[in-house]
């Protein structure tokens, strides 16, 4: 399953964004700059593992800054 949420001006160059993810079981939910813009259920098993993240981004043009992962406790 490939999910794709589309955010206006969210590449405008020398400005930064706070984009947080929470992928709680098969639940993923993404915000950018507080503002829910993807909340999908994904039951394919393949992704739905702990231990990898990757952000893909379109130009490729981008520095990530302060990843911090924290563990969900339900």
């Amino acid at each position: 399953m490939y999910a794709q949420a589309q955010v206006n001006n969210l590449n405008k160059p020398n400005k930064w964004y706070f984009i947080k993810i929470i992928a709680n079981n098969d639940n993923i939910k993404i915000s950018y700059d507080n503002r829910l813009i993807l909340d999908v259920k994904d039951k394919d098993h393949y992704f739905n593992k702990s231990g990898q993240i990757c952000i893909q981004l379109p130009n490729n043009k981008a520095i990530i800054d302060n990843i911090k992962i924290y563990k969900i406790n339900n």
